[in-house]
Protein backbone atom coordinates (compact mmCIF):
# COMPACT_ATOMS: atom_id res chain seq x y z
CA UNK A 1 0.00 0.00 0.00
CA UNK A 2 1.09 3.75 -0.37
CA UNK A 3 1.71 4.78 3.23
CA UNK A 4 1.07 2.21 6.75
CA UNK A 5 -1.97 4.87 8.87
CA UNK A 6 -1.20 4.62 12.42
CA UNK A 7 -4.00 4.34 14.54
CA UNK A 8 -5.88 7.44 15.41
CA UNK A 9 -7.52 7.36 19.06
CA UNK A 10 -10.65 7.28 18.99
CA UNK A 11 -11.97 8.74 22.19
CA UNK A 12 -11.09 12.50 21.89
CA UNK A 13 -13.08 14.93 22.73
CA UNK A 14 -15.99 14.84 20.19
CA UNK A 15 -14.91 18.38 18.76
CA UNK A 16 -11.64 17.09 17.60
CA UNK A 17 -11.86 14.78 15.20
CA UNK A 18 -12.24 11.42 14.47
CA UNK A 19 -9.55 11.65 13.02
CA UNK A 20 31.54 8.96 -12.99
CA UNK A 21 34.75 10.30 -14.18
CA UNK A 22 35.07 12.79 -17.23
CA UNK A 23 32.72 15.47 -18.31
CA UNK A 24 28.66 15.16 -16.76
CA UNK A 25 26.66 13.36 -18.66
CA UNK A 26 23.88 14.65 -20.95
CA UNK A 27 21.55 13.06 -18.63
CA UNK A 28 22.35 14.88 -15.64
CA UNK A 29 21.00 17.93 -17.85
CA UNK A 30 17.31 16.38 -17.21
CA UNK A 31 15.84 17.63 -13.82
CA UNK A 32 15.09 14.75 -11.17
CA UNK A 33 13.01 17.82 -9.22
CA UNK A 34 12.27 20.87 -10.57
CA UNK A 35 10.32 23.65 -8.42
CA UNK A 36 8.54 26.37 -11.33
CA UNK A 37 8.74 29.13 -8.45
CA UNK A 38 11.53 30.08 -6.57
CA UNK A 39 11.01 29.14 -2.68
CA UNK A 40 10.78 32.33 -0.25
CA UNK A 41 13.40 32.63 1.86
CA UNK A 42 13.20 34.37 5.16
CA UNK A 43 13.77 34.33 8.42
CA UNK A 44 12.38 33.43 11.81
CA UNK A 45 12.32 36.48 14.52
CA UNK A 46 11.91 37.13 18.08
CA UNK A 47 9.94 40.47 18.00
CA UNK A 48 7.47 39.44 20.41
CA UNK A 49 9.58 38.90 22.55
CA UNK A 50 11.21 42.57 22.38
CA UNK A 51 13.87 43.56 19.64
CA UNK A 52 16.65 45.93 19.64
CA UNK A 53 17.32 48.36 17.18
CA UNK A 54 20.21 47.29 15.90
CA UNK A 55 18.59 44.36 14.42
CA UNK A 56 16.02 46.71 12.41
CA UNK A 57 18.87 48.43 10.70
CA UNK A 58 20.79 45.01 9.99
CA UNK A 59 17.48 43.93 7.71
CA UNK A 60 18.81 45.93 5.02
CA UNK A 61 22.09 44.56 5.00
CA UNK A 62 20.77 40.79 4.62
CA UNK A 63 17.73 42.12 1.38
CA UNK A 64 15.05 40.45 4.36
CA UNK A 65 11.55 41.01 3.36
CA UNK A 66 9.95 37.28 4.79
CA UNK A 67 9.87 37.18 8.76
CA UNK A 68 8.43 34.50 10.85
CA UNK A 69 7.23 35.58 14.43
CA UNK A 70 4.44 35.75 16.93
CA UNK A 71 1.68 37.41 18.83
CA UNK A 72 1.05 36.30 22.55
CA UNK A 73 -2.59 36.11 22.70
CA UNK A 74 -2.66 36.09 26.80
CA UNK A 75 -1.00 39.64 26.35
CA UNK A 76 -3.48 40.75 23.59
CA UNK A 77 -7.14 39.46 24.76
CA UNK A 78 -7.35 40.44 28.30
CA UNK A 79 -11.06 40.33 27.62
CA UNK A 80 -12.81 37.81 26.36
CA UNK A 81 -13.08 39.58 22.83
CA UNK A 82 -11.51 42.29 23.25
CA UNK A 83 -7.92 42.83 21.74
CA UNK A 84 -5.47 45.50 22.78
CA UNK A 85 -2.10 46.09 21.64
CA UNK A 86 -0.30 48.08 24.60
CA UNK A 87 3.69 47.46 23.90
CA UNK A 88 5.81 47.76 21.14
CA UNK A 89 6.18 44.27 20.87
CA UNK A 90 2.65 43.88 19.83
CA UNK A 91 2.90 46.21 16.82
CA UNK A 92 6.27 45.26 15.35
CA UNK A 93 3.92 44.10 11.68
CA UNK A 94 3.19 47.51 11.05
CA UNK A 95 6.49 48.39 11.00
CA UNK A 96 7.07 45.52 8.97
CA UNK A 97 4.32 46.63 6.61
CA UNK A 98 5.71 50.44 6.35
CA UNK A 99 8.94 48.65 5.36
CA UNK A 100 7.26 46.55 2.73
CA UNK A 101 8.15 43.52 4.92
CA UNK A 102 5.81 40.60 4.92
CA UNK A 103 5.18 37.84 8.23
CA UNK A 104 4.33 34.25 8.78
CA UNK A 105 2.20 34.64 12.29
CA UNK A 106 3.01 31.84 14.15
CA UNK A 107 0.57 31.85 17.15
CA UNK A 108 0.68 28.62 19.93
CA UNK A 109 0.44 29.87 23.08
CA UNK A 110 -2.86 30.03 25.35
CA UNK A 111 -4.58 32.47 27.09
CA UNK A 112 -5.60 32.76 31.00
CA UNK A 113 -9.25 33.49 30.07
CA UNK A 114 -9.65 30.12 28.52
CA UNK A 115 -8.54 26.31 29.53
CA UNK A 116 -6.30 28.04 32.32
CA UNK A 117 -3.93 29.46 29.76
CA UNK A 118 -3.05 26.01 28.18
CA UNK A 119 -3.24 25.07 24.80
CA UNK A 120 -6.80 25.54 23.87
CA UNK A 121 -8.60 21.80 24.36
CA UNK A 122 -12.25 22.82 24.64
CA UNK A 123 -14.64 23.95 22.50
CA UNK A 124 -14.60 27.52 23.89
CA UNK A 125 -11.03 28.03 23.86
CA UNK A 126 -10.46 26.66 20.24
CA UNK A 127 -13.27 29.11 18.96
CA UNK A 128 -11.91 32.12 21.04
CA UNK A 129 -7.91 30.96 19.21
CA UNK A 130 -9.97 31.41 15.69
CA UNK A 131 -11.21 35.00 16.55
CA UNK A 132 -7.90 35.70 17.67
CA UNK A 133 -6.20 34.66 14.07
CA UNK A 134 -9.06 36.85 12.44
CA UNK A 135 -8.55 39.91 14.65
CA UNK A 136 -4.97 39.72 14.19
CA UNK A 137 -4.28 39.37 9.78
CA UNK A 138 -7.88 41.57 9.97
CA UNK A 139 -5.36 43.85 12.30
CA UNK A 140 -2.04 43.60 10.08
CA UNK A 141 -1.94 43.62 6.53
CA UNK A 142 1.59 42.71 6.98
CA UNK A 143 0.60 39.24 7.60
CA UNK A 144 0.40 36.42 4.63
CA UNK A 145 0.36 33.49 6.27
CA UNK A 146 -0.85 32.18 10.12
CA UNK A 147 1.08 28.85 11.06
CA UNK A 148 -1.05 26.94 14.15
CA UNK A 149 1.07 25.67 16.91
CA UNK A 150 4.88 25.29 17.10
CA UNK A 151 6.48 21.83 17.28
CA UNK A 152 2.85 20.89 18.02
CA UNK A 153 4.48 16.89 18.27
CA UNK A 154 7.52 17.85 21.11
CA UNK A 155 6.70 18.54 24.38
CA UNK A 156 8.21 22.31 24.93
CA UNK A 157 5.46 24.18 23.77
CA UNK A 158 1.75 22.53 24.40
CA UNK A 159 0.53 22.36 28.06
CA UNK A 160 -2.38 20.88 29.75
CA UNK A 161 -4.54 18.43 28.57
CA UNK A 162 -3.11 18.60 25.21
CA UNK A 163 0.64 17.89 26.37
CA UNK A 164 -0.63 15.09 28.60
CA UNK A 165 -3.06 13.43 25.41
CA UNK A 166 -2.04 10.29 23.81
CA UNK A 167 0.21 10.87 20.30
CA UNK A 168 -3.30 10.27 18.17
CA UNK A 169 -5.40 12.98 20.65
CA UNK A 170 -2.53 15.54 20.12
CA UNK A 171 -2.64 15.38 16.50
CA UNK A 172 -6.88 15.63 17.30
CA UNK A 173 -6.22 18.91 19.14
CA UNK A 174 -4.16 20.27 16.45
CA UNK A 175 -6.29 19.70 13.84
CA UNK A 176 -9.37 21.54 16.04
CA UNK A 177 -6.88 24.45 16.38
CA UNK A 178 -6.02 24.46 12.86
CA UNK A 179 -9.96 24.09 11.40
CA UNK A 180 -10.71 26.88 14.11
CA UNK A 181 -8.15 29.44 12.84
CA UNK A 182 -8.70 28.59 9.06
CA UNK A 183 -12.73 29.17 9.36
CA UNK A 184 -12.19 32.42 10.86
CA UNK A 185 -9.18 33.86 8.63
CA UNK A 186 -10.94 33.05 5.86
CA UNK A 187 -14.24 35.07 6.89
CA UNK A 188 -11.53 38.01 6.84
CA UNK A 189 -8.45 37.43 4.32
CA UNK A 190 -9.64 34.35 2.67
CA UNK A 191 -6.22 34.94 0.64
CA UNK A 192 -4.31 33.99 4.21
CA UNK A 193 -2.79 30.88 4.24
CA UNK A 194 -3.13 28.38 7.36
CA UNK A 195 -0.55 26.18 8.34
CA UNK A 196 -0.73 22.99 10.39
CA UNK A 197 1.13 20.51 11.09
CA UNK A 198 4.21 22.86 12.89
CA UNK A 199 6.09 19.46 13.78
CA UNK A 200 9.60 19.34 15.06
CA UNK A 201 11.74 16.79 12.24
CA UNK A 202 9.67 15.07 9.52
CA UNK A 203 7.63 12.91 11.56
CA UNK A 204 5.19 11.32 9.13
CA UNK A 205 3.27 9.19 10.93
CA UNK A 206 2.20 11.51 13.47
CA UNK A 207 1.55 13.81 10.27
CA UNK A 208 -0.58 11.16 7.79
CA UNK A 209 -3.28 10.51 10.49
CA UNK A 210 -3.91 14.41 11.16
CA UNK A 211 -4.24 14.70 6.60
CA UNK A 212 -6.17 11.80 6.80
CA UNK A 213 -8.77 13.83 8.97
CA UNK A 214 -7.98 17.16 7.75
CA UNK A 215 -5.94 17.77 4.74
CA UNK A 216 -8.45 20.41 3.37
CA UNK A 217 -8.33 22.37 6.38
CA UNK A 218 -4.87 23.73 5.53
CA UNK A 219 -3.25 25.40 2.69
CA UNK A 220 0.59 24.18 3.69
CA UNK A 221 2.15 21.93 5.95
CA UNK A 222 4.59 23.45 8.72
CA UNK A 223 7.91 21.49 9.70
CA UNK A 224 11.42 22.75 11.44
CA UNK A 225 13.84 19.53 10.14
CA UNK A 226 16.22 20.14 12.64
CA UNK A 227 17.20 16.40 12.99
CA UNK A 228 17.56 15.58 9.29
CA UNK A 229 21.16 15.64 7.74
CA UNK A 230 20.84 17.93 4.72
CA UNK A 231 21.98 14.92 2.71
CA UNK A 232 18.93 12.90 3.78
CA UNK A 233 16.19 15.23 3.31
CA UNK A 234 15.35 14.18 0.19
CA UNK A 235 14.99 10.70 0.92
CA UNK A 236 12.84 10.98 4.34
CA UNK A 237 10.37 14.01 2.34
CA UNK A 238 10.13 10.75 -0.44
CA UNK A 239 8.60 9.19 2.82
CA UNK A 240 5.98 12.13 4.04
CA UNK A 241 4.81 12.54 0.42
CA UNK A 242 4.06 9.22 0.36
CA UNK A 243 0.29 10.53 1.46
CA UNK A 244 -1.90 10.95 -1.26
CA UNK A 245 -2.88 14.93 0.23
CA UNK A 246 1.01 15.54 0.57
CA UNK A 247 1.81 14.66 -3.31
CA UNK A 248 0.97 18.46 -3.50
CA UNK A 249 0.88 20.15 -0.36
CA UNK A 250 3.03 23.09 0.02
CA UNK A 251 5.67 22.32 2.63
CA UNK A 252 6.72 25.17 4.56
CA UNK A 253 9.95 25.17 6.46
CA UNK A 254 9.19 27.66 9.23
CA UNK A 255 12.56 26.79 11.50
CA UNK A 256 16.02 25.89 10.43
CA UNK A 257 19.50 26.50 11.46
CA UNK A 258 23.05 25.70 12.70
CA UNK A 259 24.32 24.84 15.72
CA UNK A 260 28.32 24.78 13.62
CA UNK A 261 29.26 28.78 13.26
CA UNK A 262 32.21 27.41 11.04
CA UNK A 263 29.75 25.80 8.86
CA UNK A 264 26.64 27.48 8.95
CA UNK A 265 27.22 29.26 6.06
CA UNK A 266 27.40 26.34 3.81
CA UNK A 267 24.93 24.46 6.05
CA UNK A 268 22.55 27.53 4.39
CA UNK A 269 23.43 27.30 1.22
CA UNK A 270 23.07 23.60 0.88
CA UNK A 271 19.98 23.51 2.36
CA UNK A 272 18.52 25.99 0.49
CA UNK A 273 19.26 24.69 -2.18
CA UNK A 274 17.96 21.11 -1.47
CA UNK A 275 14.57 22.24 -0.07
CA UNK A 276 13.79 25.00 -3.31
CA UNK A 277 14.76 21.97 -5.51
CA UNK A 278 12.59 19.57 -3.87
CA UNK A 279 9.69 22.38 -4.23
CA UNK A 280 9.74 23.22 -0.72
CA UNK A 281 7.39 26.51 -0.40
CA UNK A 282 9.60 28.64 2.10
CA UNK A 283 12.36 28.26 4.19
CA UNK A 284 12.80 30.32 7.34
CA UNK A 285 16.44 30.25 9.12
CA UNK A 286 16.22 30.68 12.47
CA UNK A 287 17.46 32.90 14.46
CA UNK A 288 17.64 36.44 13.51
CA UNK A 289 19.67 37.08 16.55
CA UNK A 290 21.46 35.68 19.18
CA UNK A 291 18.82 33.29 21.09
CA UNK A 292 21.40 32.05 23.65
CA UNK A 293 20.55 28.14 22.68
CA UNK A 294 23.61 27.57 20.13
CA UNK A 295 22.03 27.85 16.98
CA UNK A 296 24.01 29.95 14.46
CA UNK A 297 21.99 33.67 14.15
CA UNK A 298 22.48 35.83 10.91
CA UNK A 299 22.77 39.05 12.72
CA UNK A 300 25.23 39.84 16.08
CA UNK A 301 24.35 41.91 18.79
CA UNK A 302 25.29 45.04 17.07
CA UNK A 303 23.45 44.00 13.86
CA UNK A 304 26.21 42.84 11.68
CA UNK A 305 25.64 40.19 9.37
CA UNK A 306 27.63 37.14 10.67
CA UNK A 307 28.88 34.62 8.26
CA UNK A 308 25.83 32.81 8.04
CA UNK A 309 24.74 36.06 7.55
CA UNK A 310 26.67 37.19 4.45
CA UNK A 311 25.68 33.45 2.84
CA UNK A 312 22.08 34.25 3.45
CA UNK A 313 22.52 37.51 1.79
CA UNK A 314 24.02 35.80 -1.02
CA UNK A 315 21.41 33.59 -1.85
CA UNK A 316 18.72 36.01 -1.38
CA UNK A 317 20.20 38.57 -3.78
CA UNK A 318 22.03 36.03 -6.20
CA UNK A 319 19.41 32.51 -6.49
CA UNK A 320 16.37 33.47 -4.34
CA UNK A 321 14.41 34.94 -7.39
CA UNK A 322 15.07 31.77 -9.41
CA UNK A 323 13.71 28.47 -9.88
CA UNK A 324 16.60 25.50 -8.55
CA UNK A 325 16.41 22.08 -10.20
CA UNK A 326 18.42 19.33 -9.23
CA UNK A 327 20.40 17.89 -11.61
CA UNK A 328 22.87 15.45 -9.57
CA UNK A 329 24.86 12.93 -12.17
CA UNK A 330 25.46 10.06 -9.12
CA UNK A 331 24.85 9.55 -5.62
CA UNK A 332 27.69 10.86 -4.90
CA UNK A 333 27.95 14.24 -6.32
CA UNK A 334 25.33 17.01 -5.64
CA UNK A 335 24.29 19.44 -8.36
CA UNK A 336 21.54 22.19 -8.56
CA UNK A 337 20.87 24.39 -11.89
CA UNK A 338 19.87 27.82 -10.07
CA UNK A 339 18.32 29.37 -13.06
CA UNK A 340 19.96 29.21 -16.58
CA UNK A 341 23.12 31.14 -15.57
CA UNK A 342 24.48 29.30 -12.08
CA UNK A 343 24.88 26.00 -11.33
CA UNK A 344 25.88 25.24 -7.25
CA UNK A 345 27.95 21.40 -6.85
CA UNK A 346 29.68 19.78 -3.83
CA UNK A 347 30.02 16.18 -3.22
CA UNK A 348 32.86 13.55 -2.87
CA UNK A 349 36.21 14.87 -3.47
CA UNK A 350 37.15 14.98 -7.01
CA UNK A 351 38.61 17.41 -9.46
CA UNK A 352 36.48 20.00 -11.54
CA UNK A 353 37.37 21.64 -14.49
CA UNK A 354 35.74 24.79 -15.90
CA UNK A 355 36.22 24.80 -19.79
CA UNK A 356 34.85 28.67 -20.09
CA UNK A 357 36.72 31.43 -19.16
CA UNK A 358 33.91 33.69 -18.18
CA UNK A 359 32.38 31.20 -15.37
CA UNK A 360 33.34 32.42 -11.91
CA UNK A 361 33.31 30.54 -8.96
CA UNK A 362 32.30 31.89 -5.31
CA UNK A 363 32.46 30.11 -1.97
CA UNK A 364 28.72 30.01 0.07
CA UNK A 365 29.00 33.31 1.99
CA UNK A 366 29.52 35.01 -1.74
CA UNK A 367 33.29 35.39 -1.63
CA UNK A 368 34.94 34.55 -5.24
CA UNK A 369 37.78 32.07 -5.41
CA UNK A 370 40.38 31.19 -8.17
CA UNK A 371 38.29 29.09 -10.64
CA UNK A 372 41.68 26.66 -10.99
CA UNK A 373 42.61 23.97 -9.02
CA UNK A 374 39.04 23.07 -7.69
CA UNK A 375 38.17 20.23 -5.59
CA UNK A 376 34.75 19.10 -4.51
CA UNK A 377 33.72 18.93 -0.95
CA UNK A 378 30.84 17.21 0.95
CA UNK A 379 30.28 20.04 3.12
CA UNK A 380 31.69 23.56 1.18
CA UNK A 381 29.78 23.89 -1.76
CA UNK A 382 30.80 25.80 -4.87
CA UNK A 383 28.64 28.54 -7.37
CA UNK A 384 29.52 28.63 -10.47
CA UNK A 385 28.16 31.93 -12.02
CA UNK A 386 28.57 33.18 -15.52
CA UNK A 387 26.81 36.29 -17.78
CA UNK A 388 25.70 33.68 -20.27
CA UNK A 389 23.71 30.16 -19.56
CA UNK A 390 26.08 27.27 -18.02
CA UNK A 391 26.01 23.82 -20.05
CA UNK A 392 27.23 21.19 -17.20
CA UNK A 393 27.44 18.34 -19.90
CA UNK A 394 30.11 20.73 -22.06
CA UNK A 395 31.77 23.74 -19.78
CA UNK A 396 32.28 21.39 -16.52
CA UNK A 397 34.54 18.77 -16.45
CA UNK A 398 34.13 16.22 -12.90
CA UNK A 399 37.49 14.22 -12.43
CA UNK A 400 37.28 10.81 -11.07
CA UNK A 401 36.66 9.64 -8.10
CA UNK A 402 36.87 5.94 -6.97
CA UNK A 403 33.70 5.79 -4.73
CA UNK A 404 31.63 3.08 -6.32
CA UNK A 405 29.16 2.80 -2.21
CA UNK A 406 28.35 4.42 0.39
CA UNK A 407 25.90 3.70 2.92
CA UNK A 408 24.65 7.13 3.81
CA UNK A 409 24.74 8.30 0.25
CA UNK A 410 23.11 5.72 -1.46
CA UNK A 411 20.10 5.03 1.60
CA UNK A 412 16.40 4.90 0.29
CA UNK A 413 13.31 3.59 1.72
CA UNK A 414 11.49 0.59 0.34
CA UNK A 415 9.86 0.68 -1.96
CA UNK A 416 12.15 3.01 -3.16
CA UNK A 417 14.84 2.17 -5.57
CA UNK A 418 18.32 1.86 -4.70
CA UNK A 419 20.00 5.37 -5.76
CA UNK A 420 22.32 4.80 -8.80
CA UNK A 421 21.01 1.17 -9.21
CA UNK A 422 23.93 -0.63 -6.66
CA UNK A 423 25.20 -0.08 -3.41
CA UNK A 424 24.81 -1.62 -0.04
CA UNK A 425 21.58 -4.05 0.29
CA UNK A 426 20.24 -3.98 3.82
CA UNK A 427 18.78 -7.22 5.54
CA UNK A 428 17.20 -8.15 8.76
CA UNK A 429 18.13 -11.82 10.23
CA UNK A 430 15.89 -13.33 12.46
CA UNK A 431 16.26 -16.90 13.57
CA UNK A 432 18.47 -17.39 10.21
CA UNK A 433 16.33 -16.32 8.08
CA UNK A 434 16.95 -13.16 6.03
CA UNK A 435 13.87 -10.16 5.60
CA UNK A 436 13.41 -7.28 4.68
CA UNK A 437 13.37 -3.99 6.26
CA UNK A 438 10.04 -2.11 6.45
CA UNK A 439 9.85 1.49 5.90
CA UNK A 440 8.05 2.79 9.02
CA UNK A 441 7.39 6.80 8.82
CA UNK A 442 8.92 8.58 12.00
CA UNK A 443 6.57 8.87 15.41
CA UNK A 444 4.00 6.59 14.32
CA UNK A 445 3.67 6.01 18.14
CA UNK A 446 5.78 6.95 21.31
CA UNK A 447 9.05 5.70 21.41
CA UNK A 448 9.98 5.57 17.91
CA UNK A 449 11.94 8.44 15.95
CA UNK A 450 10.73 11.64 14.77
CA UNK A 451 11.70 11.15 11.33
CA UNK A 452 11.37 7.64 8.40
CA UNK A 453 13.53 5.14 9.21
CA UNK A 454 13.91 1.09 9.01
CA UNK A 455 12.47 -1.41 10.93
CA UNK A 456 9.72 -3.91 11.65
CA UNK A 457 6.45 -2.69 13.13
CA UNK A 458 6.63 -5.22 15.61
CA UNK A 459 9.68 -4.13 17.20
CA UNK A 460 10.00 -1.08 18.76
CA UNK A 461 13.51 -0.77 19.92
CA UNK A 462 14.87 -2.22 16.17
CA UNK A 463 15.74 0.55 13.76
CA UNK A 464 17.83 1.77 10.67
CA UNK A 465 18.86 5.45 9.87
CA UNK A 466 21.60 6.28 7.10
CA UNK A 467 23.75 7.00 10.04
CA UNK A 468 22.43 4.68 13.08
CA UNK A 469 21.16 1.44 14.20
CA UNK A 470 20.27 -0.65 17.02
CA UNK A 471 20.29 -4.13 15.99
CA UNK A 472 18.19 -4.83 19.02
CA UNK A 473 15.73 -7.94 19.39
CA UNK A 474 14.37 -10.76 21.51
CA UNK A 475 17.26 -13.55 22.81
CA UNK A 476 15.74 -16.17 20.96
CA UNK A 477 15.79 -14.05 17.50
CA UNK A 478 19.23 -14.54 16.86
CA UNK A 479 18.48 -10.81 15.34
CA UNK A 480 21.08 -8.83 13.11
CA UNK A 481 21.57 -6.10 10.58
CA UNK A 482 23.30 -6.86 7.56
CA UNK A 483 24.81 -4.78 4.31
CA UNK A 484 25.88 -6.90 1.24
CA UNK A 485 27.32 -5.63 -1.61
CA UNK A 486 27.50 -7.88 -4.38
CA UNK A 487 30.04 -7.29 -7.29
CA UNK A 488 28.57 -6.79 -10.80
CA UNK A 489 32.30 -7.61 -12.42
CA UNK A 490 35.15 -8.31 -11.00
CA UNK A 491 36.81 -5.75 -8.89
CA UNK A 492 39.64 -4.36 -6.75
CA UNK A 493 37.73 -2.68 -3.75
CA UNK A 494 38.67 -1.22 -0.89
CA UNK A 495 36.37 -1.80 2.01
CA UNK A 496 36.16 1.01 4.88
CA UNK A 497 33.87 0.10 7.72
CA UNK A 498 33.74 2.05 11.47
CA UNK A 499 31.49 1.43 13.84
CA UNK A 500 30.92 2.97 17.46
CA UNK A 501 28.72 1.98 20.07
CA UNK A 502 27.51 4.56 22.81
CA UNK A 503 28.76 4.32 26.20
CA UNK A 504 25.05 3.22 27.62
CA UNK A 505 25.91 -0.12 25.78
CA UNK A 506 26.40 -3.11 28.45
CA UNK A 507 28.21 -5.42 26.49
CA UNK A 508 29.17 -3.34 22.90
CA UNK A 509 27.97 -5.53 19.91
CA UNK A 510 29.08 -8.52 17.29
CA UNK A 511 30.49 -7.21 13.58
CA UNK A 512 31.44 -9.69 11.32
CA UNK A 513 32.42 -9.19 8.15
CA UNK A 514 32.79 -11.53 5.32
CA UNK A 515 34.10 -12.22 1.72
CA UNK A 516 32.06 -15.19 0.48
CA UNK A 517 32.30 -17.65 2.66
CA UNK A 518 35.01 -16.23 4.31
CA UNK A 519 35.56 -14.42 7.68
CA UNK A 520 37.92 -11.18 7.09
CA UNK A 521 36.62 -10.08 10.95
CA UNK A 522 35.05 -11.25 14.06
CA UNK A 523 34.56 -8.78 16.70
CA UNK A 524 32.42 -10.23 19.76
CA UNK A 525 31.51 -7.50 22.49
CA UNK A 526 33.67 -4.84 20.56
CA UNK A 527 32.71 -1.16 20.93
CA UNK A 528 34.54 0.45 18.27
CA UNK A 529 35.35 -1.24 15.06
CA UNK A 530 37.35 0.46 12.23
CA UNK A 531 38.25 -1.80 9.16
CA UNK A 532 40.15 -0.42 6.10
CA UNK A 533 41.42 -3.44 3.67
CA UNK A 534 41.95 -4.23 0.24
CA UNK A 535 39.40 -7.26 -1.21
CA UNK A 536 39.29 -8.79 -4.77
CA UNK A 537 35.93 -9.70 -5.60
CA UNK A 538 34.94 -11.91 -8.60
CA UNK A 539 31.65 -11.07 -10.20
CA UNK A 540 29.09 -12.23 -8.26
CA UNK A 541 30.67 -12.57 -5.13
CA UNK A 542 29.88 -10.58 -1.80
CA UNK A 543 31.08 -8.92 0.93
CA UNK A 544 28.93 -8.64 4.03
CA UNK A 545 28.72 -6.79 7.37
CA UNK A 546 26.75 -8.25 10.07
CA UNK A 547 25.95 -6.21 13.32
CA UNK A 548 24.26 -7.83 16.36
CA UNK A 549 23.67 -7.22 20.42
CA UNK A 550 24.73 -8.37 22.42
CA UNK A 551 23.40 -10.82 25.43
CA UNK A 552 22.08 -7.86 27.27
CA UNK A 553 21.00 -5.44 23.94
CA UNK A 554 20.89 -2.53 26.39
CA UNK A 555 21.99 1.01 24.71
CA UNK A 556 23.43 -0.56 21.67
CA UNK A 557 23.13 2.80 20.07
CA UNK A 558 25.73 2.56 16.95
CA UNK A 559 27.00 4.61 14.82
CA UNK A 560 28.19 3.56 11.20
CA UNK A 561 29.71 3.92 7.92
CA UNK A 562 30.46 1.50 4.92
CA UNK A 563 32.06 2.55 1.65
CA UNK A 564 33.83 0.63 -1.07
CA UNK A 565 36.01 2.29 -3.29
CA UNK A 566 37.26 0.86 -6.36
CA UNK A 567 41.68 0.81 -6.67
CA UNK A 568 41.55 0.96 -10.44
CA UNK A 569 39.62 3.17 -11.51
CA UNK A 570 41.23 6.25 -11.12
CA UNK A 571 44.62 4.25 -11.23
CA UNK A 572 47.25 5.90 -14.18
Amino acid sequence: MAYLRPKLLTHCLAFCIALGAGNVSASAQEPSTARQEPMTLGVAAAFSQGSREANWRGLDALSLQQFRAGIRWGEVERKEGQYRLPRPRHLYPDRLEREGRELVLTLNFGNPLYDDGHTPHSPEAVAAFGRFAAAMVERFPAITAVEVGNEFNGNNFVTGPVKDAGLAARGAYHLAMVRSAARAVRAVRPEIPVLGGATHSIPAGYLWPILDAGAGDMDGIALHPYTTPIDQLPAQISVLRRHPAMQDMPIWVTEWGSENIRQAPDDLVRGYLTMAALGFRALYWYPLSDRGDGLVPLLDNVGNPTTAGQAFAFVQSQMADKPVTDISPDAFTIMHRVGPNMVAIWGEPRPLDLRRDDIAVFNARGQEMPATGLLLSRTKPMILRAPAPIDPAHDIALGCQDLVADTRDQFTFPPDDERAGSGFVRKLRIGGEERDFVTLPGQQRSGTPWTPYLGLANRLSLRLTARGMIPAGRARDDLAIIHRFTAPAPMQLQLNASLSVGERSSDGINVTITQGARALLLAQQTRNVAFSEPIALAAGETVAITVSGGEEQRGDHVRYRYQLRDLERCAF
